[in-house]
């Protein structure tokens, strides 16, 4: 590859990762996401051509943008001030891509790649963007220093007055070889391990990407279920938040828990919706911690990182809850105040408010004793019937269904009935149900559908036999990452049940969807591949995004352990080892090794010593020559200064003419075209041009 080749293709590489790692933080409209990736891609193509052309264009359209993006952030507040930096980084970015020409203009590309990396840096610090930061580190190096070797051949060629301007060098196939790339790339790798060094001992404070709510769309939860859909979130791998079991823990592959998100007390024949009053701020029961029963009853605790895609303000938690207790996050030597918990008059909990980055929560609850709810009879308050108990219309049939199954039996016994009356059913994702009543047809017709028709219908039934119900939406399940030792909660665990009220007792969780469908319905290899990813995600998120002075203080209090127990067990065996037979032996075999090692080492330095010599030895014969023709006619008294360039030293000979006028010209032709254009010359014909300098 020659020079100007390889420079283009590694200064496209760095400048697409800085365009990548502010693109993949997902919360770029997909519009501009789709015009930069084209745009940028377009540059690559025709961007020499275009260098120059319609720069009115360029200029009003830069501007008008930087108009829109400020009028965006302070007028309407539809965007967010480092969103639309990043942006507007990404616009001049694909400017220069447009009009690069020569050295200047590829410097431009790589400060604005580096403007995209700062960025990205702020829009999401996830994996995707360690991954391009890494690619940007290399190929940066690459195109910096071919940057600075073409201003050089190009500075040198216009000194010298080389009539191709260095044409021929950066023309040279064998000037850029993949060792130089490689040697660079090392050197690259190299600095970033001392930086990696530096950024584990230093004190540093974490700088929570400035505060900021890193989001984008999310599709596991909604604020209503509606029958007539097909299921197809439950094919999705995504992950929506992340949990830790802190007590009584399952120990499997699956957290079999109900992680309640939205409930729903009213039913209109095709859609479930919320209709009792809007949330209210709870007050504390201590710092950022909430009460809402017994905790020393509580069996279970959890601590919850909901994911940054999560847009959603509900706070998912178990059956039994006890306690929450919103965790804060320390950013810069100080901690960001965490969001206030609010509750709706169904008993629905969000979080409002609050600067963390991440929604990081930990709760306590217990199990539900469904064994002791026989017996509580129907003493339903006036407030309980009206709403728990309203129908709209409905099919006949479903009413013969209801008293055929719940038909003088205790309320725990219907629900029991209800819901083992489903599990002849069949789950499917697929929509089958039909007509203008989908419940019966559900019911009556198809007998098979998704959580939605399952949880309905149940409810419904439920109401029809008297017995207060509602449905709920949330998530089902969870994971194991063995990676981070947590449970992924995926969009595709979302998942719809019932609550059945019990006098006395309250609300109590059942689930009619046969067991197979409750949690995600996902391809074995690529859920598989999902959860290895999350847990390199969550890897980099804890070692790397969240890594603070108190993750320095633990790491080295771990080390100072493990140090202090390792020399502890080495004193006690030092003994045993003094006498071992094998010892010496073992020693001389390590010394051998490592002579071995710095042998090998050491001949492949000199290797590669003479092959840069050889690389180099035609134009330090060619420099020969020169400097025997300087002395030559400094002697005529015609002395070179350090300004003087060969051409000029030759013309000013054939001026004054000097003896050596004439081989002066070739002598200096044929020493720059080895020196910048490498063409070779053999050691005869070195030595033939010094005895025609030394014989004039």
């Amino acid at each position: 590859m020659t020079l100007l080749t390889t420079q283009r293709r590694v200064a496209y590489l760095a400048s697409g990762a800085g365009l990548a790692s502010i693109l993949s933080s997902g919360v770029i409209p997909l519009p501009i996401t789709a015009f930069a990736v084209a745009a940028f891609v377009l540059s690559y193509l025709v961007g020499e051509r275009t260098a120059g052309r319609a720069t009115a264009v360029w200029t009003i359209g830069i501007i008008g943008a930087f108009l829109y993006l400020a009028v965006s952030v302070f007028l309407t507040k539809s965007l967010d001030i480092l969103l639309a930096a990043s942006i507007f980084a990404m616009l001049i970015a694909l400017h220069r891509l447009f009009n690069r020409r020569g050295v200047r203009d590829y410097a431009y590309v790589h400060l604005t790649a580096l403007l995209m990396i700062a960025g990205g840096s702020t829009l999401s610090a996830e994996l995707a963007f360690g991954v391009s930061f890494l690619v940007f580190a290399v190929s940066s190096t690459w195109s910096l220093t071919l940057t600075y070797l073409r201003q050089e051949i190009e500075e040198e060629a216009s000194v010298n007055r080389v009539p191709d301007r260095g044409a021929a060098a950066l023309a040279d196939q064998h000037l850029i070889s993949p060792r130089l790339l490689a040697t660079l790339g090392a050197l690259s790798i190299a600095a970033l391990s001392v930086a990696v060094v530096v950024f584990a001992i230093f004190p540093r404070v974490t700088l929570g990407l400035l505060g900021r709510n890193l989001g984008g769309a999310h599709t596991g939860f909604s604020d209503a279920v509606t029958l007539g859909g097909d299921g197809i979130i439950k094919t999705d791998p995504a992950v929506a938040f992340r949990v830790k079991v802190l007590e009584g823990g399952h120990g499997e592959p699956e957290l079999p828990v109900y992680w309640r998100g939205g409930t729903f007390d009213t039913y209109d024949g095709h859609e479930w919706k919320r209709t009792l009053p809007g949330p209210r701020r709870l007050k504390p029961a201590g710092p950022d911690w909430y009460r809402f029963g017994d905790d020393a009853q509580a069996n279970r605790a959890y601590d919850i990182s909901l994911d940054p895609s999560v847009t959603t303000d509900a706070l998912f938690v178990p059956p039994g809850l006890t306690s929450v207790e919103m965790m804060p996050e320390d950013v810069a030597l100080r901690r960001l105040v965490p969001p206030e918990l609010m509750e709706d008059g169904i008993g629905d909990l969000t979080y409002r408010g609050g600067k963390t980055t991440y929604v990081h929560y930990r709760i306590r609850a217990t199990s539900e004793p469904k064994g002791t709810l026989r017996g509580l009879g129907r003493d339903y308050s006036a407030a309980i019937r009206k709403t728990y108990l309203a129908l709209p219309r409905l099919d006949p049939r479903i009413y013969r269904l209801a008293q055929r199954l719940t038909r003088g039996r205790d309320p725990i016994d219907a629900a029991y009935a209800i819901e083992d009356y489903f599990r002849s059913f069949k789950y499917t994702l697929k929509l089958e149900a039909h007509g203008k009543d989908p419940l019966a047809s559900f019911l009556f017709d198809v007998k098979a559908g998704h959580c939605e028709y399952f949880a309905t219908a149940m409810a419904v039934l439920l109401r029809v036999a008297g017995i207060p119900s509602r449905v709920v939406a949330g998530f089902y399940g969870g994971a194991y990452v063995a990676r981070g030792d947590y449970y992924a909660v995926r969009d595709g665990d979302a998942h719809a049940w019932v609550e059945v009220y019990f006098p006395t007792r309250g609300w109590v969780t059942f689930d009619p969807t046969p067991p197979l469908g409750r949690a995600a319905v996902l391809d074995a290899l690529y859920a598989g591949f999902e959860l290895w990813l999350d847990g390199v995600r969550t890897a980099w998120r804890t070692t790397v995004v969240e890594y603070n002075l108190e993750s320095q203080l633990a790491a080295l209090k771990r080390a100072t352990t493990l140090l202090s127990r390792a020399g502890s067990q080495l004193g006690a065996t030092s003994d045993l080892i003094s006498h071992w037979p094998l010892a010496r032996f073992a020693e001389a075999l390590g010394a051998l090794a490592a002579l071995l090692a710095l042998g090998f080492a050491f001949s492949r330095q000199l290797r590669k010593d003479r092959e840069r010599a050889g690389c180099t030895a035609d134009r330090a014969r060619a420099r020969a020559v020169y400097l025997e023709l300087v002395r030559r006619l400094n002697r005529q008294g015609l002395p070179a200064r350090s300004s003087t360039t060969p051409r000029e030293l030759a013309r000013m000979a054939q001026e004054r003419s000097v003896p050596q006028a004439q081989v002066a010209g070739r002598v200096v032709e044929r020493y720059l075209r080895t020196r910048y254009a490498g063409a070779p010359m053999s050691p005869a014909e070195a030595a033939e041009l010094t005895r025609e300098v030394r014989r004039v």
